[in-house]
């Protein structure tokens, strides 16, 4: 590695409060101290951008451009990046694939705040220059520095093949002053991951690599800690009341919109089934499609005959189902839940949801049943 600053994790510090002379020293220290490993010959961090096709924006909508961004990342990346959005009129909620070494830690939560603004989708890759689809990512490697910007998506993916790797910093000669100015650092890094939304536990895993060691953790490992979450944030399960009757919700943004999955009770009435989704352009055939299913835990359940109505609000689809016992019983077992529209059973495509986790939901639903007393 290069020379290095060691970070010991300290939850206890206080936040930012270091006041404008201790933030521009510690930016400035860490723009010279942390760098990439010396393992990767890379140059400055690059940007190439591919708008989508006609098909793809038909189907995805006009925010599927792709950047592909390259190289070390230097104290400047985020204002190049912010450049190179705005010279290409690049629309929020497009994907960045970045493929880098390391670089300034500085520079890299830096691009991670303009990813954030800009609310793109980060994954971990490169251009394929050899594929005959322009604009195709393959494989990449995200480490050190890179593995901070890479938070800065609002929704972090990691494909086949991809390495995401983090390690921790040394300086060679510490004295009592270095080892004030790491523990500044470790609460400015630290308020970085926790701003993202991602678990605190990921600097703990950096600060205990060995001095000359990446660490890569798992998918598994990455998808608890939240630092890929596969386009979906945490689903929020309520119990909620209107003048007619009370609801259990489930909500979850995603990068395809807001998916609400609710089960309702009025006095009087059955309980019935009611999903809400975004249908993106496609609104219109969606309201033609008759082949309706409800997922639990990957297996089919038709709504055929099931339907009560079906309309759209606000450029969303609703859709609600009277539901009977079985159904209910097959509900209340789920780990997870979702809604289906196709135009037949067989077709692939399809619009509406298939895996929003039910565990909160189902620890919430005999409580909603017995006030509702089914």
């Amino acid at each position: 590695m290069g020379g290095t600053l060691a970070i010991v994790l300290n939850l206890n510090l206080p936040q930012c409060g270091f006041g404008w002379w201790g933030m521009s020293h510690v930016a400035i220290v860490l723009m010279v101290l942390f760098t990439a490993s010396n393992a990767f010959s890379q140059t400055q961090m690059q940007f190439t951008v591919f708008p989508p096709d006609r098909p793809t924006s038909a189907l995805m909508g006009s925010h599927a451009w792709r950047i592909y961004a390259s190289g070390l990342i230097d104290e400047d990346a985020d204002r190049r990046l912010e450049e190179v959005i705005y010279v290409n009129n690049i629309p929020n909620h497009s994907d960045i694939f970045l493929d880098s070494g390391g670089g300034s830690l500085v520079g890299g939560m830096k691009l991670g705040k303009v990813m954030r603004k800009y609310l793109l989708h980060s994954n971990v890759g490169q251009l394929e220059l050899s594929s005959k689809y322009q604009g195709s990512p393959k494989a990449g490697n995200c480490y050190s520095a890179c593995a901070m910007a890479y938070l800065g998506g609002e929704y972090r993916f990691l494909m086949t093949g991809s390495v995401y790797g983090i390690h921790r910093f040394y300086l060679d000669k510490q004295t009592k002053r270095d080892v004030d100015l790491a523990q500044m650092v470790s609460a400015l890094v630290v308020e970085y991951i926790r701003s993202m939304d991602v678990s605190t536990e990921l600097f703990t895993l950096a600060s205990s690599a060995g001095r000359d060691e990446i660490v890569a953790p798992s998918q598994e490992v990455l998808v608890r800690l939240n630092v890929v979450n596969n386009g979906a944030k945490p689903t929020k399960w309520t119990i909620e009341s209107i003048p007619d009757g009370i609801y259990l919700k489930g909500e979850q943004q995603t990068g395809n919109g807001t998916n609400k999955f609710m089960i309702t009770c009025a006095p009087g009435e059955p309980v019935g089934l009611y999903a809400i989704f975004d249908a993106g352009m496609n609104i219109e055939d969606a309201m033609n499609f008759n082949a309706e299913t409800l997922i639990i835990d990957s297996t089919k359940i038709s709504l055929a005959g099931r339907r009560e109505r079906r309309k759209t609000v606000n450029g969303k689809i609703n859709v609600s189902y009277s539901v009977d016992a079985t159904i209910l019983n097959a509900i209340s077992k789920a780990k997870t839940v979702g809604i289906l529209l196709q135009p037949t059973t067989e077709a692939a495509a399809y619009l509406g949801f298939e895996s929003m986790p039910f565990d909160e939901g189902r620890a919430k639903l005999p409580g909603f049943l017995q006030v509702c007393k089914h």
